[in-house]
């Protein structure tokens, strides 16, 4: 799986993500994810859209080499 749209959902977690290795974009817009540690790592995410989330911290995202295109707009920060 290379996408994953979730706009507006009510996804809390991404831990589902850790499986998906091959993942390019991850929209998670308007969902009610705290956290993103499930994110470390994935080196081949390019898009991810997270704005109006609940985001707690954003430290899981320094090491994606990979990630061309990232929303954070409007999103809360707790940390």
């Amino acid at each position: 799986m290379q996408r994953v749209l979730k706009d507006g959902s009510k996804v809390d977690d991404v831990d589902a993500a850790r499986g998906l290795l091959q993942l390019e974009t991850l929209v998670l817009a308007r969902a009610q994810v705290t956290n993103i540690d499930a994110l470390k790592g994935r080196t081949g995410l390019q898009q991810l859209n997270l704005a109006d989330t609940r985001l707690g911290n954003i430290d899981a995202l320094k090491d994606l080499k990979g990630l061309r295109m990232l929303n954070l707009c409007t999103r809360v920060l707790t940390e």
